[in-house]
This record gives structure tokens, sequence and C-alpha cells, in this order.
């Protein structure tokens, strides 16, 4: 259990298309990714039968790294592998939020462990964090965090149901999704990980095929064996919590807009330009 397949982990936030990227790269022949492997549910219904019916990650990685197991990153590399084995593919990789990162005390010995094991990092974002900031209201406000559009009905609902919001509460949520951006930046380059860094826009826009060149060359793959998953509707199928019309979508949009204005927010304001020539993101 010593030798680690090659891996990756994907850094991301919720709402920015890490579910549809997930489901491209297992598209792949020889690519395997999980989602969160830090959420048990997701495990235990995959490899219930090898591991312990009391099975806790924070037991496996430690959350509190202040009592530090001498043995515990063998542990944690023994369970990769063992999640690694789950596939016959020949790279795997998993997601990871900024939520894992706060449970963690120290998160140095996590970074030291990616070091160590050769992980390469694929560091995800959302350009227009007003629509990541719109999908992530609407999801909460609907009460569902699925990605695929399953039927009329549904995209009905998830592309039309109109919320208000809240501009001072939108400025926080910029500057922490900004700050977060900064700091896994910060760290994966501290610690010297291979990354690379790509962009929602470009992933589900007219830069697809390029954002797969960066990813097959960072994991040392030929791009002669990438397969598109858009032949079979993979990506049309993921859609996120989008807008047709930004003014149908927030329902106080005048009133945001000015306060925008009033603010000289440029950033915002360009924002609601992008969403209105952008329909079918």
């Amino acid at each position: 259990m010593d030798l680690m397949k090659p891996n990756f982990v994907i850094f991301s936030e919720a709402r920015t298309g890490s579910g549809a990227l997930t489901s491209a790269l297992n598209y792949q022949k020889d690519i395997f990714c999980l989602k969160e492997i830090f959420r048990d549910a997701d495990l235990k219904e995959k490899i219930l039968d090898k591991l312990d019916s009391n099975f806790k990650f924070e037991n496996l990685l430690g959350s509190d790294f202040s009592k530090w197991e001498k043995n515990r990153d063998k542990k944690f590399k023994d369970f990769l592998n063992l999640i690694s084995e789950l596939s016959n593919k020949k790279i795997f990789g998993y997601k990871f939020f900024e939520k894992h990162f706060r449970s963690f005390l120290n998160q140095e010995i996590y970074l030291n462990f990616l070091k160590e094991i050769n992980s390469k990092i694929i560091i995800l974002e959302r350009s227009n964090i007003l629509l990541q900031h719109i999908s992530q209201l609407t999801a909460a406000h609907i009460d569902s965090y699925c990605c695929a559009i399953k039927n009329k009905d549904s995209e009905r609902v998830f592309q039309l149901n109109p919320i208000e919001i809240d501009y001072n509460q939108y400025i926080r949520y910029n500057k922490k999704i900004k700050r977060q951006f900064k700091d896994k930046l910060k760290a994966v380059q501290d610690y010297g990980l291979e990354y690379i860094n790509i962009t929602y826009e470009d992933f589900v826009g007219e830069k697809f095929i390029e954002c797969f060149k960066k990813i097959f060359n960072l994991l040392d793959l030929n791009f002669q064996d990438f397969v598109d998953p858009r032949n079979d509707g993979l990506i049309v199928n993921h859609k996120k919590i989008n807008i047709y019309k930004i003014e149908d979508k927030i329902l106080n949009y005048e009133e945001f807009k000015k306060a925008a204005e009033d603010n000289n927010d440029i950033e915002t304001l360009k924002f609601l330009t992008e969403t209105n020539d952008n329909d079918n993101l």
C-alpha cells in the first residue's frame, strides 16, 4: 500500500462547476475522479465492506492536528490507495472545498502530505462571483444542490425561480470568495505543488478544449486520448443554476443595480452586463 497512483485534487468552491468537471474527467479512459471523499456517506456507499462501521474521515486524517499520530499520514495514504482501487484507471482524484480546510487546525500537514505523494492541483474558480452567489442562494432557496436539469419543469424552477439579493451580503460573499481563492493559490505556490488554474466560464464555454489540454498536460496524459463528453450531451446536462434574464431572476434588480452604481462598483455592474450577454451559460 506504499505505492500511490498518480493523483490530483480539485480545489474549488460550491457553484463553480466542479460537479460537471468531475463528470467530464470520469469520461476519460485514464482518469477516475471522486467527488468529496470527506463525506462519509459517499465513501461508505462505495467501500462499505472494506471500512470499519464506525469510520469517520476526521478520525482517519485528524481534525485536531495538535494530536497528530505518528502513523496517521500512512493511514491516510492507505485510505487514498483504497479509494483509488475503486477504479482500474491509472490516475485518480477528488474534490476539496474550503469547508474541508476549515476543519483542520493545521493545514500545513495536509499540504505537506500532498507534496509528499506528488499530488497535482486543479484550481477551479468562477470569474463571475455574482452568478456564483445567485446560484448558491437559489440552491438554498429551493433546497436543491443538484446540477443536472432532468426535465423542462425542473429547468424552469432552476432558471426562473426569482430571489432577492442583499447588496451588502453579496459584497461580503464576494470578498470571502476572493480571499479563499488567494489563500488557496498562495498555499499551492508556497508548497511547490504543481497546479493549473481554470475558470467555470472557460470550462463551459468556448475554451473547453483548451481547459482539457491544460488538464491532460498537468496529468502527463496524451491529449490524443481525449474523449469529448459534449458528444453525449454531458456538459449540457450539468447546467448550473444560472439565469436567462438577470432582471427576471433578481426581484430587487433595480435596487441592487443602484446600490452598485452608488458605490461605483464597476465589477458588479460588469457582472450584471455579462449575465445579460451569456443567457445560455
